[in-house]
């Protein structure tokens, strides 16, 4: 890498898409929601199996 950033396109698409649903006015829980919801439902689609809960907690522990 020689100390340079190096742009993961999948990864790049993913930092868009957060931006642009803040930008429309969707909280950091419910993108974190769609977000879940999506990986999901590719994961059920390919049989893998997800981790998840650490993102969720922190989004949404901060909304009162």
């Amino acid at each position: 890498m020689n100390g340079r950033y190096e742009v993961v396109p999948e990864e790049a698409e993913t930092a868009r898409l957060i931006y642009r649903l803040f930008m429309q006015g969707q909280t950091p829980c419910a993108i974190e929601k769609y977000l879940t919801d999506r990986d999901t439902a590719e994961e059920e689609c390919s049989g893998g199996r997800m981790q998840g809960g650490a993102i969720t907690a922190a989004a949404c522990s901060r909304q009162s």
